[in-house]
């Protein structure tokens, strides 16, 4: 079987329970920041079945990677409330960059490697992989954006 090539690491997923404390925390202790904050309530596909998905979500820059936090919010089940009721807090993926996430998803796929949870499209999204049994960690892949227009003059 031909090995799976991983995109560019673009992005580490850490799963909190009180997203206003680790911000603080991170900002005090370590000087990250700023963070950019959201809260998503949409639908994701969560074992293959369409499910509500509510969370409050904080970006900040490692450099070239992005720190996710994750803050599960209601009663859904998710991959994050999943994490938190098996581990507690701590990192729970590893985004990747693809240029295809059709096509990304198709070769994990191929590999015998399925979805747990995303939302996706052909303009892009986002898929959890079932890669947590072997090393603790899932792997996210993460459609690339294209590089935005040069400023007009």
């Amino acid at each position: 079987m031909p090995k799976l090539e991983l995109g560019p690491l673009g992005q580490v997923g850490v799963v909190v329970r009180d997203i206003e404390r680790v911000m603080a925390h991170y900002t005090e202790t370590f000087g990250l920041g700023p963070w950019r904050t959201t809260t998503v309530d949409t639908v994701s596909q969560y074992r293959g079945q369409p499910r509500p998905l509510k969370m409050k979500l904080a970006f900040a820059s490692l450099g070239p990677v992005q720190l996710e936090l994750i803050q599960p919010l209601g009663e859904e089940e998710s991959i994050y409330s999943e994490f938190l009721k098996a581990k507690g807090e701590g990192v729970q993926h590893l985004g990747f960059y693809f240029d295809s996430l059709e096509k990304a998803i198709a070769d994990f796929r191929a590999a015998g490697i399925g979805v747990v949870q995303g939302r996706w499209s052909k303009e892009g999204g986002f898929a959890y992989m079932d890669t947590e049994a072997v090393g603790g960690v899932c792997l996210e892949l993460l459609q690339r954006r294209p590089p935005a227009p040069p400023a007009s003059r």
